[in-house]
């Protein structure tokens, strides 16, 4: 769960399929749950907001750009929602910390992606793309070289790449 990586077609494969499950109270009461979850104070230096006010913010941002694809709007929504189940008081090391981090949250996030889609009308049919954009929306946060962003956009795509700058833009905007 925490070391989730949705696929991508850059990886070698043909294609990818998502098959569910037609449990709608499975659905339901994972939603619950995500909902439940990240109502909660994210205690750190880079978010003052609830962790469910800050998603709602990117979601009003990106909505408010205009002209941006629905799966990156949809995805700013969902973006964070893994950090309800990561959050800690430890650093990268173990070490006790005074403020929260969320480590694989984007990971989480990015599967549980899929029980939302499944559940909400998006005007975006490409649960896999929104999956995608969380699982790798920190990237812009760690790829700051010429090198590693050029890297990244052939691996990704530039499309793709500039999606995740939208989303990036979103998130810094509405802290």
């Amino acid at each position: 769960y925490l070391t989730w990586q949705t696929p991508i077609l850059n990886e070698g494969f043909n294609k990818i399929k998502i098959d569910y499950t037609n449990d709608k109270e499975l659905f339901v009461y994972k939603i619950k749950k995500l909902i439940d979850r990240n109502n909660i104070e994210q205690e750190n230096r880079y978010h003052t907001k609830p962790i469910s006010r800050h998603c709602l913010d990117v979601y009003d941002y990106l909505a408010d750009l205009g002209n941006v694809n629905n799966c990156i709007v949809f995805a700013g929504l969902l973006h964070d929602m893994g950090k309800g189940f990561c959050k800690q008081f430890k650093d990268i090391k173990g070490n006790i910390s005074e403020e929260a981090h969320y480590y694989g949250h984007e990971n989480v996030g990015a599967y549980d992606s899929f029980f939302v889609e499944r559940i909400v009308d998006i005007e975006c049919d490409n649960s896999l793309y929104i999956s995608q954009l969380i699982n790798y929306h920190m990237l812009p946060h760690t790829s700051k070289t010429e090198k590693s962003i050029k890297k990244r956009i052939n691996y990704f795509g530039l499309d793709f790449w500039n999606d995740l700058l939208i989303l990036n833009e979103a998130d810094v905007n509405s802290r």
